[in-house]
């Protein structure tokens, strides 16, 4: 069938043999995939159903075709609407076998592989880390959502804070999405299957009554012709358009810390120990006070206020969820230095380790809460798996500490959580509090409890319980008269449905530099309604040799400022900037420059680019011709990025700004591709205190940008020439 902007093409099983586009490209592999695929869960066991091995009936509908599907119990209809721009696919089944459905796949899509390992240019895009371009798929491994939680996965919402892919090669590219406003919990993922490419999501029904179940939404196919920025912009247009974002613009937003609008530089460091998991001796920052010298050091050098973040500071264990209040060692001690700290001027946070149970830690063994668990019958408010039993915790598991993950949908559980939250806001004093770190864009563990009140399988329902807990985490700052001053957080940016309860976050979107290319999905959808801060960037370490590329930590700075992240440095000993956090103390000390290039950096941020970084709407970058900077990974292979990072910029005013960073040693020159009927009106460099114009040549502007520089370049066409 063809609707003048997408053909899909269907065999007598239902499965779709010809995606095409209306340049005639086709995307469709020559396998096929079952259009439908079920998992249920019966006795305990696990059973899978597709539609091509039922009976298949065709009939054509207003605008589209639907497909009935009978047999093994189901009776499953899919329907496939052809929309002026697309197809959307809807979905319902009857269930007659007694079983509860775990998920359902739909469509299944296989595209043929057109990516790096078979000589092609097309890449994949996912909305993990905040955005993930990869140019090949070879080893990655495909997961599904599962028990126990596994962190980094495709869990919407959680570690997939949006919910789409797609396929492309710069000129033209397949969109899929769901196009779903209530939140429901998704797997999604993009790997190989017989050596093509597989676009896949699984929703997660997670109903009590399984005999009947209907798709509440689309799921949306779409050609484009672009980049990862044209399939972000028909998911930004679903997501405003269907009141997906509702929250106001950041500038009115009383959801936003007012402190986020200055631009506060986030200062990371620990109070025990030399490194994410060595010893957990205390370090010269402890007692707490002892760091007051070198945050006032800090302060002055990047001329900014501070938000200090404090590592290893719990007083049960290091990364030892729930429990962390009181502090480590001297109370009296650490609510001196926030006193101190407050009344310099400067924020104070920590970071906490989520909704997981600590039975006992690694890196400190006098901690141990097993005698506690056994007591109070902990086991009870405990995710467990469709067996019902219940195992260990992925997540830093056998590296940092022992113990479960609690299911949030007992009152026990958001008890524990709450009151904790509730001392680090009162007693504490706090400004920010990620106590849902390692909590993945907010999300909480799966479970399949028979016992908990909530269905035996994962769904909507685990959104549900996790909004209440936070909602009511909230509440915690309005009560103590502090809204607007302080904030909750999670590890990566809050996923969509979480996002207003938590608006400031650990943005993870430099995690992918050792695997894929990260690009900023997430900021170019949500960005004009919160900022988040660019996180401890605790990866560089594991795949890289950081001080023999020391352009590196340059590098992925420039990338998270431009992209609008507020800026963060991690430090060791002395005061003194470290690579990230993952990094040893011992390593040498980052070049001299860097806290300079900070400092110049943020400059930038606070005055002449705040109504774009701080306030502005992302666009579509223009193409920048220029330079290469590679670095050699640990395993010996080579990533290869620009050797200038620009952004773009739409600002209330209307200023079309482009954001140009030189992050290496020397001057460069670069051509902004702006395309013919456009000049450069102002290019402001020195911090934005000078300014010049350029004409565009050839459909592009030719500069030259200073070294450890930024640039802000102001577009406009010709016919809007002042």
């Amino acid at each position: 069938m063809y609707n003048g902007s997408i053909t899909i093409k269907f065999n007598e099983k239902g499965e779709i043999v010809s995606l095409a586009n209306a340049r005639g490209t086709e995307f469709c592999s020559a396998r096929r995939l079952p259009l439908v695929t079920i998992q249920t869960i019966k006795d305990r066991n696990r059973y899978l159903w597709n539609s091509s091995e039922a009976d298949c009936k065709a009939e054509n509908c207003d605008g589209g075709i639907s497909f009935t599907f009978t047999g093994g119990g189901f009776t499953v209809k899919a329907e496939v609407a052809f929309k002026e721009d697309g197809a959307e696919f809807r979905l319902k089944l009857k269930n007659e076998n007694n079983s509860a459905i775990e998920w359902i796949n739909y469509p299944g899509v296989l595209l043929e592989n057109k990516m790096a390992d078979r000589g092609g240019d097309f890449k994949t895009l996912t909305c993990l880390q905040e955005g993930q371009e990869l140019s090949d798929l070879t080893g990655r491994i495909h997961r599904i959502a599962d028990y126990p939680n596994k962190g980094w996965d495709g869990t919407y919402p959680g570690p997939m804070a949006m919910q789409f892919l797609a396929y492309y090669n710069g000129k033209e590219g397949l969109y899929m999405g769901a196009h779903d406003t209530e939140h429901n919990y998704k797997y999604f993922d993009a790997y190989l299957l017989y050596g093509d490419v597989c676009l896949e999501t699984e929703l997660f029904p997670g109903v009590t009554d399984n005999s009947s179940y209907e798709y509440g939404y689309p799921v949306a196919l779409k050609f484009f012709y672009g980049n990862w920025a044209d399939a972000a912009e028909i998911y930004r247009d679903f997501a405003e358009k269907s009141g997906l974002i509702s929250l106001p613009p950041l500038k009115e937003s009383k959801v936003v810390p007012e402190w986020v609008r200055e631009s506060p530089v986030v200062v990371i460091y620990p109070v025990r120990g030399d490194e994410d998991i060595g010893s957990m001796q205390p370090n010269m920052y402890y007692p707490y006070t002892n760091a007051l010298p070198y945050i006032e050091k800090i302060a002055k050098e990047l001329d900014s206020r501070l938000l200090v973040l404090l590592c290893h500071w719990e007083g049960s264990a290091p990364w030892a969820p729930p429990y962390v209040w009181p502090p480590y060692g001297d109370k009296e001690n650490f609510l001196e230095y926030v006193k101190k700290l407050h009344e310099a001027g400067q924020l104070v946070g920590v970071y906490c380790s989520g909704t997981a149970w600590t039975e006992e830690s690694i890196v400190d063994p006098s901690y141990n809460t097993r005698e506690l668990f056994e007591r109070e019958h902990m086991a009870e408010i405990m995710a467990c798996g469709p067996d019902q039993q219940l195992k260990r915790a992925f997540i830093c598991n056998g590296n940092i500490r022992w113990g479960y993950d609690m299911c949030i949908s007992q009152e026990k559980a958001k008890k524990i959580v709450l009151d904790e939250i509730s001392k680090l806001i009162g007693e504490g004093d706090l400004d920010y509090i990620q106590y849902y770190d390692q909590n993945l864009g907010g999300n909480p563990s799966i479970c399949y409890s028979e016992s908990h009140g909530h269905p035996s399988t994962p769904g909507r329902w685990i959104y549900e319980e996790a909004k209440a807990l936070f909602e009511r985490s909230n509440e915690l700052i309005k009560s103590a008269g502090k809204e607007g001053k302080v904030s909750i957080g999670c590890e990566s940016a809050a996923a969509e449905g979480y996002v207003e309860y938590m608006p400031f976050n650990d943005a993870r979107n430099y995690s992918g530099f050792g695997t894929a290319v990260p690009v900023p999905v997430y900021n170019y959808v949500f960005h004009q309604y919160v900022n988040n801060y660019m996180g401890n960037c605790n990866t560089s370490y594991f795949f890289l040799d950081v001080a023999e590329n020391p352009d590196f930590l340059f590098y992925r700075t420039a990338y998270l400022f431009s992209g609008g992240d507020i800026l963060t440095v991690v430090l060791k000993q002395d005061g003194k900037y470290l690579w990230d956090w993952s990094s040893p103390w011992c390593l040498p000390d980052v070049p001299e420059d860097y806290g300079e290039f900070v400092k110049n950096l943020n400059d930038w941020r606070k005055n002449a680019l705040k109504d774009a970084l701080v306030y502005g709407r992302m666009l579509k970058p223009y193409e920048t011709a220029c330079g290469e900077y590679s670095f050699i990974k640990r395993d010996g292979t080579a990533r290869t990025f620009p050797s200038i990072r620009t952004s773009r910029w739409l600002t209330e005013s209307g200023e079309d700004v482009t954001v140009a960073v030189n992050y290496s040693k020397a001057a460069q020159k670069f051509s902004l591709m702006t395309g013919d009927g456009k000049k450069a009106v102002l290019i402001y460099d020195a911090r934005g205190f000078s300014s010049r114009e350029a004409n565009a040549v050839s459909g592009g502007i030719n500069i030259e940008i200073p070294a450890r520089s930024a640039m802000k370049i102001i577009i406009k066409n010709k016919e809007n020439e002042r």
